[in-house]
């Protein structure tokens, strides 16, 4: 009579269960992103606002190291090709962030935000420099860090592989590195103490892919 009490409730239970398995997304414990989009940002420096555009490349890996919380911790790099401007070009050598990601499984369609940290950024600035009645082409070296804001939305095609759309931004502080001649008339300047509060604003809108395993 027991036995048979028991089997009564827990069949129930069983079956419940495995409903819920057998409906719910494959969730990865190791997840790799490539994502490819246009950027838009504002490079705030000696010249004033200059508005900027690029083709961004992500590349990101997370960890998920609790299961059933959709919570997920990993690295990210940029690769950012931008345009040149008149008399002003700027050359990105990577940016790389740690960041969070938590996301709401809804069967095929997930949400998700993401916050990261930029730790380090590395830009060349080729421009036209004047002190007094000197002018010069110069590079000017930088470094950047910032915090990135993420929200976008993943689309399962296959068990673990997800279609992603990505929305970003990205808000960098500039410090100054090093700068270098590379035509005109030699200039005698105190670059650094001159670069305060030099920004750079981003914001980007991404097409990708994601794969678990």
């Amino acid at each position: 009579m027991l036995r048979g009490a028991a089997l009564k409730y827990c069949l129930p239970v069983f079956v419940l269960a495995s409903g819920l398995l057998h409906s719910a997304p494959a969730v990865a414990f190791i997840a790799g992103e490539l994502s490819i989009g246009k950027s838009s940002a504002t490079w705030n420096g000696r010249s004033g606002s200059i508005p900027l555009s690029a083709t961004t490349v992500s590349l990101a890996a997370h960890l998920d190291p609790i299961p059933l919380i959709p919570i997920a911790f990993g690295l990210r790099a940029y690769s950012d090709t931008y345009q040149d401007k008149s008399q002003f070009k700027l050359k990105s050598s990577g940016r790389y962030a740690p960041e969070i990601m938590a996301w709401l499984p809804l069967g095929d369609i997930t949400p998700f935000v993401r916050l990261g940290y930029l730790l380090t950024s590395r830009y060349t600035e080729s421009t036209q420099a004047t002190s007094g009645a000197a002018t010069a082409n110069m590079d000017f070296s930088w470094r950047g860090t910032g915090p990135t804001m993420a929200a976008g939305i993943k689309y399962s095609i296959l068990p673990l592989i997800q279609l992603m759309a990505t929305y970003e931004r990205s808000a960098e502080a500039l410090t100054y590195d090093s700068a270098k001649v590379t035509g005109g008339t030699a200039i005698d300047h105190d670059w650094k103490s001159t670069a305060k509060n030099f920004t750079l604003n981003s914001s980007a809108i991404l097409i990708g892919i994601s794969a678990g395993i």
